[in-house]
Parts: C-alpha cells; structure tokens; sequence
C-alpha cells in the first residue's frame, strides 16, 4: 500500500534512472567484452598446449619409455594433462581440427602431412619453456621430431604471453565490473536516503498508527525494484541499438564478402555465448538491488529509531 499524500518529485526519479541505465549499459558491455575475452582466453589455452611428433622409425620400447616417463610427470603435477594419439589417429585430429589448412597441406605440401604418432602436454607445475627444453635436449630427444617441435616452440610461448595477457584483460574487466556495480548500489543508497528523508513524517505517522516496519520497507522495495527493471531496459535497449550500429559499420570495413562473412559468425558465436549467461548475470544484478535496498533501508529506520 502506497503513502497517502505522498508528494512526488519526478525530476529525480527521471535522474536517478538515467544515471542507472548508463551504468547498466556500462555493465552489458563489460560483460559482453568478458564474454568475448573468455572465447579469446580458451582459444588461446589451446595453443598453450605442446603437440610433439615422434620419428616415424622410434622403436616401441621408446615409446612405451617416453609414456612412462610423462605419465610419471602427469601424476606429480609437473604436467597437468597428457593425449597421446597413433599415427592414423593423429592425422584425423589434425584433419578434424584444422580442416581448411589439412585440405592446403595434402594438395600443395603432402610432405608436411603429420604421419607419425604424437604426444599432447599441458603444462602443470613446470612452466612450457621448461617443458620444451626438456622434450628438446633431454634423454629422448633422439625419439622425438626436434626439428618439427622447434618449429613450432617460438608460436607456443607467444600462445603463453597471448594467454596471459587475455587473463590480464579479463581481470581487469571483471574490477572495472565491481566499481560500476558499487556505483550503482551507491546511487540507489543515495535514492533510498533522500526518498527516506521527504517521507520521514509520513513514516512516523504510519508507525505510530500502527503499521509494522514491513509496511514500510515494502513500498521502497518495491520502487527500488521498478527503478531497476526500468533502468535495466532502458539500459538494454541502449545497448542493443549501439550494438547493431557497430555491427552495420564493422560489416562496411571488409573489403570481402568471405572475410565479412567469417567475422560475423565468430561475433555470433561469441554473442549466442554472452546470451547463454546473460540472465543469470541479470538476475544476480536484481537480486543485489533488493539486497542492498533492503540494508539501506534497515540501517536508516535503525538510525532514526522507527524500529524501536
């Protein structure tokens, strides 16, 4: 049940939901960035990984010695996974996963085609350059492709520096992601109070005829909430309309239908991932409004005694 009497100043409720579909636009865009920085980070992961072949002419007993031997590390942390494929099966994984560049290889460079057995490590404890040393110089250099592996060790510490910058933008994204929530939990605090202060006579009447604390809290509650909801589309519908307009100029810069194309499914891709978590991103963002309404409003009936 509403106050009676309750003289309203919309100047400040437009303000105050101004301000908050700003910040709620700031969020849809930090979390749309996390989600495309979080695709960045697994692809990169990827690469971190150490592919190695073995010689086509390595005796079984060596292979059978290098598994222990890894299998070994596996088990003390050293390395924190390990896939070891045959011959056949390697050449499917490697057709599998890079289709267009195995289509390029078995038509202009047959001799680069992988044809022997192989090894996939991620590094655990010990770090990928050590790792690569290791299957470099170590005692079963003489069964491992060495020549193929230092080929491709200068690519996997880049895909280590990527990755690690990738984490380093995610967790910045997920700070500056905190400082706008703790704006926004600051301008409904500083609504709550002034809305506090204009119905204060209005409150103590209510209490002193008999309404409960409850009959009080709710109806800020519940303003808290719609201020959010309006806010919150209000801040979508920004973000969505920006969204599409970056998308119709980003479209314009290709100079290719194939490479626009191909950037679009990579943003759709990346766009069905941020929508996937997107409610519940929503609904943890209400349920912070209602919370922290509701302390802010215990903490001022508490200040002004209307508890007692």
């Amino acid at each position: 049940m509403a106050f009676v009497g309750m003289q309203r100043k919309p100047i400040r409720s437009i303000g105050t939901a101004i301000i908050l579909s700003v910040l709620f636009f700031v969020v849809f865009l930090l979390l749309m960035l996390t989600s495309f920085t979080q695709q960045s980070v697994y692809s990169a992961g990827k690469k971190v990984q150490i592919t190695f072949f073995l010689e086509s002419d390595v005796a079984e007993n060596q292979v059978a010695l290098l598994k222990a031997r890894l299998l070994s590390m596996e088990k003390s942390g050293e390395i924190a996974s390990l896939i070891y494929l045959s011959a056949e099966k390697t050449l499917e994984q490697f057709a599998k996963d890079n289709p267009d560049r195995f289509a390029f290889i078995k038509q202009n460079l047959p001799d680069e085609m992988p044809n022997a057995s192989s090894f996939t490590i991620s590094p655990g404890t010990k770090s990928i350059e050590s790792l690569l040393q290791y299957l470099l110089t170590g005692e079963f250099k003489d069964a491992i492709d060495t020549n193929r592996l230092a080929k491709s060790s200068s690519m996997i510490i880049q895909g280590k520096r990527l990755l690690e910058f990738l984490q380093f933008i995610e967790y910045g994204i997920f700070g500056v992601i905190g400082v706008v929530m703790t704006a926004m939990i600051v301008v409904f605090a500083w609504f709550l109070s002034a809305e506090f202060t204009r119905r204060k006579k209005e409150i103590f009447v209510m209490r002193l005829v008999g309404g409960s604390p409850w009959f009080i809290r709710i109806p800020f509650l519940v303003e808290s909430f719609f201020m959010a909801s309006v806010s919150l589309i209000l801040g979508w519908t920004l973000f969505f309309v920006l969204r599409f307009q970056a998308l119709q100029k980003l479209m314009t810069v290709f100079s290719t239908k194939s490479e626009a194309i191909s950037v679009a499914k990579t943003i759709n891709a990346m766009w069905a991932y941020f929508l996937e978590y997107l409610p519940y991103a929503v609904g943890i963002i209400l349920l912070l409004v209602i919370i922290f309404s509701f302390m802010t409003m215990e903490y001022l009936l508490r200040k002004r005694d209307i508890l007692e």
